[in-house]
Parts: structure tokens; sequence; C-alpha cells
């Protein structure tokens, strides 16, 4: 594994020592946020008008998984790489299948009686390549800057091949506008 540069901070929240070392914005601001790694963190994501909620917890002392719970739908789930019958195509969400929806039961992921589409999980521990997949397909910045490339996203764990010295590069994504159907990805 070689070492980055880590980036320097634009600003430093002084209670929680995470730190905005890139940001580009439009509606919606898009930020990196660099984490201490012996620091436990929470990666949130809702888009309300979907019904989604959820939330990656890292689990003191390992660094490779990170704890699922909350609601989520299809997209989630092929994003988690987890199966899908049929992945995405344009508008039309994933599709899965039976078996599908019972390889997620063996993972305690279950549909949500009340709201069909859905599924929710509590405590699921998945391993980082999964959460790699997910942030890099939820953080997708709609401005670039050609002059000011965004660092790489990095959870301090084992399987990636470059690293921050002790610091993650967490994604968040921050609507800047009040829109009920716009999605949020906070880091805590």
């Amino acid at each position: 594994m070689s070492s980055l540069e880590t980036p320097r901070p634009i600003r430093t929240d002084s209670t929680s020592g995470i730190s905005v070392v890139y940001e580009i914005s439009g509606p919606m601001l898009y930020q990196l946020v660099t984490v201490p790694t012996d620091r436990d963190y929470t990666i949130q994501y809702t888009k309300p008008s979907f019904g989604i909620d959820l939330e990656l917890a890292s689990i003191s002392g390992i660094i490779d998984y990170l704890s699922l719970s909350g609601e989520f739908d299809a997209d989630i789930i092929q994003l988690l790489g987890l199966n899908v019958f049929e992945k995405r195509r344009g508008p039309n969400p994933p599709l899965l299948s039976v078996e599908n929806i019972k390889e997620l039961e063996d993972y305690e992921i279950y549909p949500v009686s009340d709201t069909p589409g859905l599924f929710e999980a509590d405590g699921v521990i998945l391993g980082v390549s999964g959460v790699y997949r997910f942030l890099q397909g939820i953080w997708q910045p709609q401005y670039r800057d050609s002059n000011n490339p965004p660092p790489q996203i990095y959870l301090g764990d084992n399987q990636s091949v470059n690293s921050y010295d002790g610091v993650r590069v967490l994604p968040q994504k921050i609507p800047l506008r009040s829109r009920r159907d716009w999605s949020r990805l906070l880091i805590r």
C-alpha cells in the first residue's frame, strides 16, 4: 500500500475533528472530509421522497467492515454489491428475484412489510468494497473543476491500493436548496 499526500483542510470542526478538504457547489454542495482513523464515524444517507434512511457505522477496532442499519431500496442493494436479478437500466430500477430476496434474508436484510420496494437492516455487517461502490455511486458531483480534482475516497481499510496517513477521506452531499426529493449524504 502506498501513502498519498494527506489533503490540506479548508476548515476543521474542533468538536468532531472532521475537516473539509474539498468542496464544489451548485444547487448541491459536494464535499470530501477527513476523519481521523482512530475515531469512529457514521455515514448517513437519506432520500426522503423514496423512504430511504440508512446508516453505515464504523465498528470500533475493525477497519474492513461497517454496520448497515435503516431502510433502503433495490438501487442501494445493487450499489452495495449485493445480488440483483437485473441491474438498473436508465429509469428502470434494479429487479430482485425471489432467490435474491432469500439471499438478502440470509444477510438479515428484509422487505419492509408496509412499504413495497423498501428493505430494512439492523446492524448487518458489510465489507468495505461494497461501501466504496455505494459511496462512489451516490457521490457524483454534477459540476467539476478540472483545476481542482477531488482526492480519492478512502475508508481507512487494508484493502485499498493507496492510503492517507492517519485519516479517512469520506464524501458528503448536502442540498443547498430546500427540496424534499434531494438526497443527503453526511458524515458524523
